[in-house]
């Protein structure tokens, strides 16, 4: 029996490792990337990067000021000791100056900060290989963007660099755990027109590590237990408005944790139902410290502001409906505590559901989240109704091989 559950085991990771699907599935099936395997995990586990060579994948979304949002290939190189190299690009913007506002903003005002809303993510790279047994991961993520004023006597300016760095390891043989460290580091510069200081950082850095297993208990039942937690800085300083000697300061953290454990239900061959039931913790706080010079002292005030998930589903369905379809539904349930300070408590509950459907034409998958809209109501050539979305993302796979 035991040689029976390795074999099977072996046999179901192996296969699950072979499966292409997107963003789009995990997102449809409960936003449960973390239990299912495919090649949308490399983002997560850069060391599944390895599994997914000859790759072209593209991301479309109603929610994006740009539908055709991410596009990007994953390369294979030397037959004899491969090696992957995923290249994305992505129309996106990430973060800015933090925000300086406890009650006041330190003379921050973020309309004045040029660099909002532009796009600035330059490239997202990935690099797998075998590497002591395992298969090894790295991911380079970076985003970049600056304004200088070309004006004679005018040296504002202002930049703004995001660089992260993921480093994964899967096992091998049939990919039974996957762990991934990701360091986020960031700066930024504000000068103003006679190159004074008007914000400048004070820490901006991010740190997540994460980590399942398959304990695969039968050939229809594996359990994946995980784990991970974070932690992450955004601080400023600025010269006070009431003696530019002095400075204000604030410094905003985080704190989170996760853990859980998931199933993946294997009926059949094209059948496949997935649970994930954890808890999970998000604290984030900020320090605000302002010079006042009536008082001659240092004004300090705080926040803290924590969710406690307990706990949380997350459920998945996915089955074949013809050779070349998937039908796929998923719900999302947090049970969640969210406490400010000494101010006020609220207990509630977010619930999700999806819907959405797999389509297979030769080396081509097309994933989807589909408007239940449309069923509803029909086409609207039919009903009129034209005021839906067919679908609110859609994702596309091409083998490359």
């Amino acid at each position: 029996m035991k040689k029976f559950v390795i074999a099977a085991m072996g046999l179901m990771l192996l296969m699950s490792g072979a499966v292409f699907a997107t963003d789009t599935r995990t997102a449809v099936m409960g936003d449960n990337d973390l239990i299912v395997v495919d090649d949308a995990n490399v983002f997560r586990f850069p060391g599944r990067t390895l599994n997914y060579p000859n790759l072209a994948t593209a991301e479309f979304s109603d929610n994006s000021s740009i539908e055709f949002y991410k596009f990007g290939v994953n390369w294979q190189f030397n037959d004899d000791n491969p090696w992957v190299l995923g290249t994305y690009f992505t129309n996106n913007f990430y973060g800015m100056v933090p925000s300086l506002y406890v009650g006041g903003s330190l003379d921050f005002d973020p309309a004045d900060w040029l660099l909002d809303n532009r796009e600035n993510q330059r490239i997202d790279l990935l690099y797998g290989r075998s590497l002591f047994g395992n298969n090894f991961g790295f991911r380079f993520n970076y985003f970049r963007s600056s304004y200088s004023n070309e004006v004679t006597d005018n040296d504002a300016k202002q930049s703004f660099g995001y660089y992260q760095f993921g480093f994964g390891l899967t096992e091998a043989l049939t990919g039974q755990w996957d762990v991934a460290l990701n360091l986020g580091l960031g700066s930024f510069c504000w000068e103003d027109d006679t190159g004074g200081t008007v914000v400048e950082p004070d820490g901006y850095y991010d740190m997540d590590l994460e980590g399942r297993y398959f304990w695969v208990r039968s050939p229809k039942v594996t359990l994946v237990p995980h784990a991970g937690f974070g932690i992450g800085k955004r601080g400023a300083t600025a010269p006070s408005e009431d003696d530019p000697a002095e400075t204000d300061k604030v410094s905003q953290t985080r704190f989170g944790f996760d853990g859980g454990i998931g199933l993946n239900y294997v009926t059949g061959p094209d059948l496949l139902a997935v649970m994930d039931f954890g808890v999970m913790y998000r604290k984030y706080s900020t320090d605000y410290d302002e010079y006042d010079i009536v008082g001659d002292t240092m004004i300090l005030s705080e926040s803290e502001l924590s969710t406690v998930t307990i706990p949380y589903f997350k459920l998945g369905f996915e089955g074949q409906v013809f050779k070349w379809m998937d039908v796929r539904f998923g719900a999302t349930s947090y049970w969640n505590i969210e406490t400010e300070k000494d101010i006020e408590k609220f207990k509630d509950v977010e619930n999700d559901t999806y819907l959405g459907f797999g389509f297979h034409w030769g080396r081509l998958h097309v994933d989807t989240e589909t408007d239940p809209e449309l069923f509803l109501n029909g086409f609207d050539f039919i009903s009129g109704y034209g005021d839906g979305d067919m679908n609110f993302r859609i994702s596309a796979l091409y083998e490359m091989f």
